[in-house]
């Protein structure tokens, strides 16, 4: 068995298809099914701007 301790923690934000849990527990019927797909990249350098951007995400199917 893997023991893992932290002296704290610090949750900001927490998604449809998260948790937090501590203790010893069981997640009953725990199931999530969902897909996100988000990118916009790294702007570097000053003085940039964005404007009228769009993205465009290609899926292969599997």
């Amino acid at each position: 068995m893997v023991k893992v301790q932290y002296k704290s923690i610090s949750v900001q934000h927490i998604t449809n298809s998260s948790g937090v849990f501590f203790g010893d527990n069981v997640q009953y019927r725990w199931r999530v099914q969902k897909k996100t797909s988000e990118g916009f990249g790294n702007v570097m350098g000053s003085g940039n701007k964005i404007k009228g951007n769009t993205t465009v995400k290609r899926e292969r199917n599997t």
